[in-house]
């Protein structure tokens, strides 16, 4: 038997897939929804990314800001909501620590071969573009973990509470 919130839930992530598919299908094109990757520039670093890559970053990060505005406004208080908004925040945790290690490996640094005759001396590390986007990434992470952790206490408390009522 699905209950009214269930069904509510399940019609959130059903139009959040489509609102999803739709917007890359209009950035990429529909026709080449398989066959085509997102390739991303940074200065002489390319990164290439499958639609289905981005499809799920896409996803989870809409449904999560999705689902946790829903809970704000209802207080937290639909335990199937919780429960959809604990899965979708832990996955994108996930998903936001494996980019958070693949930026950090992308600036590595500088290796400089100097003539055989030439001193060898070490040139300092500046900060780069990719030092600054992890670092918001690492923010935005927190972030999750914060509302995970939430999230999970007030599905506690709901949960302590209906027991109560029966």
């Amino acid at each position: 038997m699905i209950t009214s919130d269930l069904k509510n839930d399940l019609i959130w992530i059903v139009t959040i897939v489509a609102m999803t598919v739709l917007i890359i299908g209009l950035l990429v094109g529909f026709d080449q929804w398989a066959t085509k990757p997102l390739d991303i520039q940074f200065h002489d670093t390319y990164i290439i990314l499958s639609i289905r890559q981005v499809f799920i970053l896409s996803f989870l990060n809409i449904a999560f800001w999705v689902f946790l505005t829903r809970q704000i406004r209802c207080k937290f208080e639909r335990l199937t909501s919780n429960i959809v908004l604990i899965c979708i925040t832990g996955l994108l945790i996930i998903i936001t620590s494996l980019t958070i290690k693949f930026i950090g490996s992308m600036d590595q640094g500088w290796t400089i071969y100097p003539p055989l005759s030439a001193v060898p001396n070490k040139i300092p590390e500046t900060y780069t573009i990719t030092s600054k986007i992890n670092s918001l990434v690492q923010a935005y992470e927190l972030f999750q973990i914060i509302t995970l952790g939430y999230v999970v206490v007030m599905l506690g408390r709901g949960l302590e509470s209906a027991k109560h009522v029966r």
